[in-house]
């Protein structure tokens, strides 16, 4: 292509036909040759990353649009590309710290779309504070901006401010009674806010406008926290389509009551180790159906522990290879199969047995390095759940605040938690002969078992150490966030799935503070700790 003395624009419009015709390598050249005279055309810079990025060459268009961003900084198209694709590659981080920047010298008329990005992207940080800011801003500038107040509403909802998230979502449904979205984040607003009746009738709207399993789990999961678990459970089984554990076996129907009568059945963990230890109890109900054979899939942290509870099944891994299976069921849908209630939760007693090798190990361990002494306690604690629970921000309480609990203690306090970073809590804590962390001995679920067998008593958050301390029948006492699983409902003192187990609640959002003064007045009452 030879052009004599044209204008960058007319050039960079030759470049863009040849684009336009597909012909990327004839458009690339050119406009290549225009930014080698002039590098601050921006133009030029654009349609450069364009063809990178319509290439797939994301990175290449990242530089490309990057570069162009720097020469005009003030347009906020350039800008809103380049941390959308940003984004889009993994660089979240960066992605903002670019907008965070360059915001203020965009101009103001291309702020929103940026607005939007940056809100979303804190979202997907958990930085819901600012996020906040950012889409309260963005509705300030745009009251009619459906997305971002049904957006404010989940988050305020998540920050547990919950009339803002009230209000927020309503606006929404307002502006747009149509968007099953925001009737979502309504119920889960109400929800929040402990108005189960308002909760249930926001998502049942929502499912009116569209079927959506989001909804219909979020549904079931409100009349489970209510104690409805006849209406409950149905759609507790749109957990499957929701990041719960595929079933193992794709060709294989999933059990819903069939006759087990010389069938065999494989009975999978879909979903945490506490669901897998609380749900347990339901496969003596399996047992009795008269299958030909049980084979229990479960996490390796659970083998030992299944392997003694249920010695007539087989306990499997993940990643074992299974054949002549009929049926498939998640564990976590036994208590559908059997039409449990809150009226028949008594019927099904636990049914986990520690392995009485390690058990007689810890016996002695205890005997030997921690006797029991007369008028002194062996107390186990546990303070943090799995990180990777979504809710988890909300259940693990920050060890500054739950250390409190053991404050002056008659005995000596062990740690059950094995998660990296509360053992890392206690390691910048002072020595203290009566704090013990058996975190490193605790393998699996059957030496934690084994070692909860010797505590006086056992006190912690909503986690699997709380599910196991309750099959097991121990003293246990558990602290729960303000609205919290579904399987703790909302009121009652004790719980309804382990006698042995005492709730102690947030009264409102975030407030550990009252939830361990009520522990610690418990404490002293038990002479667990001085007065």
């Amino acid at each position: 292509i030879h052009v004599s003395d044209p204008s960058l624009d007319a050039l960079n419009n030759l470049g863009v036909a040849y684009k336009a015709n597909g012909e990327y390598e004839v458009a690339e050249k050119i406009f290549k040759g225009i930014v080698s005279r002039i590098s601050a055309y921006v133009p030029a810079l654009v349609n450069l990353a364009e063809i990178k990025e319509e290439c797939g060459e994301v990175s290449e268009a990242i530089l490309w649009y990057d570069l162009a961003h720097r020469q005009d900084p003030q347009d906020g198209d350039v800008l809103l590309r380049v941390s959308t694709l940003l984004a889009r590659e993994g660089q979240v981080d960066i992605a903002r710290e670019m907008i965070e920047s360059g915001f203020e010298r965009v101009n103001v008329s291309e702020q929103i779309p940026l607005l939007e990005i940056h809100s979303n992207l804190c979202l997907q940080t958990h930085d819901y504070e600012t996020a906040e800011t950012k889409l309260k801003e963005l509705v300030n500038r745009n009251p009619h901006h459906v997305q971002a107040w049904s957006n404010l509403s989940w988050v305020c909802e998540h920050r547990g401010e919950f009339d803002q998230a009230i209000t927020a979502a309503q606006k929404a449904t307002q502006l747009d009674p149509s968007m099953s979205q925001a009737w979502n984040n309504l119920g889960l607003a109400y929800r929040g806010a402990h108005r189960i009746n308002d909760a249930i009738s926001a998502f049942q709207q929502g499912l009116s406008i569209k079927a959506d399993d989001l909804i219909s789990f979020n549904l079931s999961t409100t009349r489970l926290l209510d104690g409805d678990y006849q209406e409950g459970w149905p759609d507790y089984e749109k957990r499957s389509k929701l990041g719960a554990t595929a079933p193992p076996l794709t060709e294989i129907p999933i059990w819903t009551n069939q006759s087990l009568v010389r069938k065999s059945l494989l009975i999978y963990s879909d979903q945490g180790f506490g669901d897998a230890i609380q749900f347990s109890r339901f496969i003596a109900g399996v047992k009795q159906l008269k299958p030909l054979r049980v084979v229990i899939c479960v996490a390796e942290a659970l083998h030992s522990l299944f392997a003694s509870s249920f010695p007539e099944c087989q306990i499997v891994g993940i990643d074992h290879e299974l054949t002549g299976i009929d049926y498939q069921v998640p564990i976590s849908s036994l208590p559908s199969r059997f039409n449990l209630t809150l009226e028949t939760l008594s019927d099904w007693p636990v049914q986990i047995a520690v392995p009485d090798e390690i058990l007689e190990d810890w016996t002695r361990y205890f005997d030997e390095v921690h006797p029991h002494i007369t008028g002194e306690f062996r107390i186990g604690i546990n303070w943090r759940g799995n990180a990777l629970q979504p809710r988890d921000y909300l259940r693990s309480c920050p060890w500054e605040e739950f250390s409190q609990i053991i404050e002056g203690v008659n005995g000596k306090v062990f740690s059950l938690a094995v998660d990296p970073e509360a053992r890392l809590d206690l390691k910048r804590v002072a020595r203290n002969e009566n704090l013990v962390d058996l975190g490193e001995y605790l393998t699996d679920f059957s030496q934690t078992a084994a070692a909860m067998m010797h505590m006086d008593v056992i006190i912690t958050i909503d986690s699997a150490v709380a599910h196991l301390a309750g099959t097991l029948g121990r003293q246990t006492w558990t602290m729960l966030c303000h609205t919290p699983d579904w399987r703790w409902h909302l009121t009652d003192e004790y719980s309804s799935w382990y006698p042995q187990m005492r709730l102690f609640r947030q009264p409102a959002w975030g407030d550990w503070k009252t939830v361990i003064q009520s522990v610690r007045t418990q404490a002293q009452k038990a002479e667990l700790i001085d007065g």
